[in-house]
Formats: C-alpha cells, sequence, structure tokens
C-alpha cells in the first residue's frame, strides 16, 4: 500500500495579505493536507519591472520574518511547513536561520545545482524538486533527502499532456492542471507501482473569482477536500504485481 501525503501549495496566491495567507492554511488543515508550502524569492531576480507579472509577483512577495510567522502558525496546527526557494542559493541562508526542514526547488531551478547543493548542506528532512526530467546524476537521482516531482511547466497544461508513464516513475506530482483527475491519476499509478510513500502537490485558492498570481492553476477547498478523500482510498489499494497483456 502506498502513503500518500499532500503539499497544499499557496503560491502567492495570498497576494501578500498575512490575514488570507493563514485562512489558506486553516481551510488546507480543514481539507486533511500534511504540508502547507510558501515561497520566498525576490521579484527583481526573477522580472524586469516592466514585465507584466512583476507587480502582482511583487504584491505577494514575502519577507523572511513573514515566512517565519506563516511557519509557526503551520506548525502550530499540526502541518508540516514547507517553502520553495527561488534562484539564489543566497536567500537559503535565511530559511536555515529559522531552521526550515523542508524545502522545495522550482522546476525551472532542477537544474540550478548551486542553489541544490546549498539547500542540501542544510539540516532539513526532505528537498522536493520539481521537474519533468529526471537527472542522470546518481548522486542526486538517488540522494535520500531528495524527492522528485513530476511536473508539467505549462500553465495550465492539458488534460491530453498528462504523462501517466512518465509520473509513475517519480516520488512525487506537482500539479498545474485546473483539476483534481491528473493527481488522483498520478496516485493510482504510484499504487499500482505499490511505491512506500508519494507526494501529491496542489495549488490552492480561497475561491475561483479571486485575481490571484496562479489563478488558472489552483483548486478550491471543495475540491482539494475531494481529491484528498478518493486519495484516502487510493492508499487502501494493492497490487498483485501481475501485468496485464491486451490483444
Amino acid at each position: 500500500m502506498t502513503r500518500i501525503e499532500v503539499i497544499a501549495e499557496l503560491s502567492g496566491n495570498h497576494m501578500g495579505k498575512m490575514s488570507l495567507a493563514k485562512k489558506l492554511i486553516e481551510k488546507s488543515k480543514e481539507a486533511g493536507v500534511q504540508f502547507v508550502k510558501l515561497q520566498y524569492y525576490r521579484t527583481e531576480e526573477l522580472y524586469t519591472k516592466d514585465h507584466p507579472l512583476f507587480q502582482k509577483v511583487k504584491e505577494a512577495e514575502l519577507s523572511i520574518e513573514q515566512i517565519s510567522e506563516l511557519k509557526t502558525f503551520t506548525e502550530e496546527l499540526g502541518l508540516k511547513f514547507v517553502c520553495t526557494v527561488f534562484k539564489n542559493p543566497k536567500l537559503v541562508d535565511d530559511l536555515e536561520k529559522i531552521d526550515l526542514k523542508y524545502f522545495k526547488i522550482r522546476c525551472a531551478d532542477s537544474n540550478n545545482y548551486k542553489l541544490i547543493d546549498r539547500v542540501l548542506k542544510v539540516d532539513n528532512e526532505l528537498v522536493f524538486i520539481s521537474t519533468r526530467k529526471l537527472p542522470l546524476n546518481p548522486r542526486y537521482l538517488y540522494h535520500p533527502k531528495i524527492r522528485w516531482m513530476y511536473v508539467n511547466p505549462t500553465y495550465p497544461p492539458k488534460l491530453e499532456e498528462f504523462e501517466v508513464d512518465k509520473v509513475a516513475v517519480f516520488q512525487g506530482f506537482s500539479n498545474h492542471f485546473p483539476s483534481i483527475v491528473p493527481p488522483l491519476a498520478a496516485a493510482v499509478a504510484a499504487a499500482h507501482r505499490n511505491k512506500k510513500e508519494f507526494f501529491i502537490e496542489v495549488h490552492v485558492t480561497l475561491n475561483h473569482s479571486m485575481d490571484v498570481v496562479d489563478k488558472a492553476v489552483s483548486l478550491d477547498f471543495k475540491e482539494l477536500k475531494t481529491l484528498i478523500d478518493y486519495l484516502k482510498e487510493v492508499e487502501q489499494f494493492s497490487w498483485s504485481g501481475a501485468y496485464f497483456v491486451s490483444g
């Protein structure tokens, strides 16, 4: 049987408002997730000021003090706190000072080995890395702290772009589909391979009418709760090891 753990990715959907971030965390807890994830970055390192996304991403940028407060809030609710660190290895210093135990590396940084190496030096529990292609270097591929998460980086991808055969090779699935079907299918694929554990990451929003950063790829909490209820059933699946050959 496969243990499935869910990561609620708040992304920038809190729009820099601490009260909204805390509400999203509370709703994630009610839905039954195991992890809550936020992001730590400097907008100026990601976009030029004339980029159409600059202002919205800048509005959602959190200070290390805000990250620390939300980490404490999350952990007091009995959840694990994950943070994605973007691009700059120096930002890891701040997260190390607040004793962050769960890191995430986004797909755009999945080949940023200076960043990955810096994160691996931290006294942490796990490092989630989103990618569409696993690394060839065994040092990273089989690193005991790393959990490789399949992702289609398109915002959002089409259902026909869901690569179920590839997903099953990974240790987790980062969802960019505006639907609960792909993460549910990913969990079934993991159970089919009799994996010990599998992680599902989904973006969350308070409601679909809000004009937030990752609106196009986010689930609301009714959808999240439905997904988690189904995932609990998938956890009960067993696989005999038999394979069927179609004629």
